[in-house]
């Protein structure tokens, strides 16, 4: 027998490390897919290989960061967002077995 319940709270922080990692991994990957369009043009001129070479790096790791730090904010702030609402209008609804 099923039974709904509310999702009447949210932790912020909890929240926020998960979206935090997801958003860290999410820009790694546009960090890659980066690299190899910035690596492309720079490996048909000998003297920028140190560029493409860099861009390899970098763009990946940078990203990393920044969409990590972002996804943080912006996951904490989704979350308090959730519980001002809920408490006014009433929390999202689910059905557990």
């Amino acid at each position: 027998m099923s039974k709904k319940q509310q999702i009447r709270t949210i932790n912020p922080s909890s929240v926020a490390k998960v979206i935090g990692c997801m958003y860290v991994l999410f820009g790694v990957l546009a960090g890659v897919f980066m690299a190899i369009i910035m690596v492309v043009p720079a490996l048909a001129e000998p003297e920028n290989t140190l560029s493409a070479s860099a861009a390899l790096v970098f763009a990946p790791v940078l990203l990393g960061i920044l969409y990590g730090v972002m996804g943080f904010i912006f996951g904490y702030i989704v979350a308090w967002m959730y519980n001002v609402t809920a408490k006014k209008i009433g929390g999202i609804e689910i059905e557990l077995n």
